[in-house]
């Protein structure tokens, strides 16, 4: 059996456990950001973690190299970061039980990952208790949006997800997605679902960066 180590400072710790007691509260930072009027995300964008040093490092290695220790310890970090959150006076009492939306990945990247969705693996267990609703599909393929200017980013997503037939969403929803960075991707796919009848849509990620946030 190999060891658990701290996925930040890797010090050994008891099986089952990825962050040291130490390390923890350095990378849980909690932000909401309220949105203007007008903007698909009316519900406000809910994080959960800084996209710097060791959570950087963890989804690279998830996404690009397809490690499950690196994905299990970002999703501990999720389960920790969304209990917190959800005690919070500023999460909002709808959200507490409305259904969760994930965004759809690339199919192609998708699949070269073994089929596994990376929000959906992240918050699974973290929102466990919310009903999932299989809303949203991706209808093209989108190119990797880490490397493309925010004009880019906008333009690479624009129209790439429809609503799945049969489907009719209403209230709020809880629209989920790993890292935002400009915010193209999740406005896209929360544009989309407002078009369909959604009154109100949260936007809930694990990471943020700091230096591209809705930039």
């Amino acid at each position: 059996l190999f060891p658990y180590r701290c996925a930040a400072c890797h010090t050994l710790l008891s099986a089952g456990e990825h962050w040291c007691d130490a390390c923890l509260p350095k990378h849980l930072a909690p932000r909401w950001q309220p949105l203007p009027p007008g903007d698909p995300l009316d519900g406000g964008l809910f994080t959960l973690a800084p996209y710097e040093g060791a959570v950087r490092q963890l989804f690279h290695l998830a996404k690009y190299h397809h490690n499950k220790n690196a994905l299990g310890a970002l999703a501990q970090l999720a389960s920790i970061a969304a209990a917190r959150l959800a005690t919070q006076p500023v999460w909002p009492p709808a959200a507490r039980t409305a259904p969760v939306v994930f965004i759809p990945g690339d199919a192609s990247r998708q699949a070269a990952r073994g089929g596994v969705s990376i929000p959906h693996a992240l918050f699974k267990a973290a929102l466990a208790a919310h009903p999932s609703l299989p809303l949203l599909v991706r209808t093209r393929p989108t190119a990797p949006q880490y490397s493309l200017d925010k004009a880019a980013r906008q333009a690479n997503v624009a129209g790439c997800f429809a609503v799945a037939p049969l489907i009719a969403p209403g209230g709020t929803l809880v629209l989920v997605d790993d890292i935002v960075t400009s915010g193209a991707t999740l406005r896209e796919a929360a544009q989309t679902i407002k078009k369909a009848g959604a009154a109100t849509v949260i936007g809930l990620a694990l990471a943020h960066d700091n230096q591209q946030l809705f930039r």
